[in-house]
């Protein structure tokens, strides 16, 4: 059993080929979409498993959306080029002009034409279900590493006194493109956030420092 629910923790939380298939694809091919486009792929609807694990097998279509800044962190004068955004219980500053995008799996995701962000949010209970209590953000970070053969010798934390976060980096080659993937992750009182920042290796030095402070930013429910 716990094989089987460990398989939907890695396939929710990294999306693998399919994820940077996309989104070397979406660099190129995908437009601006609009909040109020019903997203489909090739009139199959876009389904993910619900957190309730009695919903099992209930179809649903992922419609991230980019809605109107709520109570949530604000960009002080330095940061005027950045624009709120929000997720499934996230709230995160990043460069304006990000629009959805649907990736199966994903509670949200968001590109711009160089970068690409990708959020899901996962219940506590459901690790507790599977015997893995008071897990740290290093100890769930490491987890998803692990079970997705990624390297694990670079985890880091970073806290103040608005966020914590754990997060790491590794490369991913896709039709001879590699891209840089920066996963951070967040807790709340019940849930785990696992994001992903992506963009294309050659441009880590231009793009990491700034998933860095977006991800300072960030606000979870």
């Amino acid at each position: 059993m716990e094989g089987d629910r460990f398989g939907t923790i890695i396939a929710r939380c990294f999306f693998g080929a399919f994820v940077a298939l996309l989104f070397c694809i979406s660099f190129v091919a995908c437009s601006p979409a609009k909040n109020t486009v019903k997203y489909e792929n090739h009139d199959e609807e876009i389904t993910t498993q619900q957190e309730d694990s009695s919903s099992r097998g209930q179809k649903v279509v992922i419609e991230p959306t980019l809605i109107t800044p709520v109570p949530a962190p604000q960009p002080n004068e330095v940061e005027t080029s950045l624009e709120l955004y929000s997720g499934k219980g996230i709230y995160i500053l990043m460069e304006k002009g990000m629009v959805p995008c649907v990736i199966k799996g994903a509670e949200t995701a968001l590109q711009s034409n160089n970068v690409l962000f990708i959020e899901l949010r996962e219940n506590k209970s459901f690790f507790e279900m599977i015997g893995y209590e008071s897990l740290s953000l290093s100890d769930y970070l490491v987890m998803c590493l692990e079970n997705n053969n990624k390297p694990t010798d670079q985890i880091n934390s970073y806290s103040d006194e608005m966020v914590s976060f754990a997060y790491s980096g590794y490369y991913y080659k896709v039709q001879d493109v590699v891209y840089y993937y920066m996963v951070v992750v967040y807790e709340s009182e019940n849930y785990f956030y696992c994001t992903n920042f992506v963009c294309k290796a050659t441009e880590q030095s231009i793009y990491e420092p700034q998933f860095l402070s977006w991800a300072k930013t960030a606000v979870v429910e």
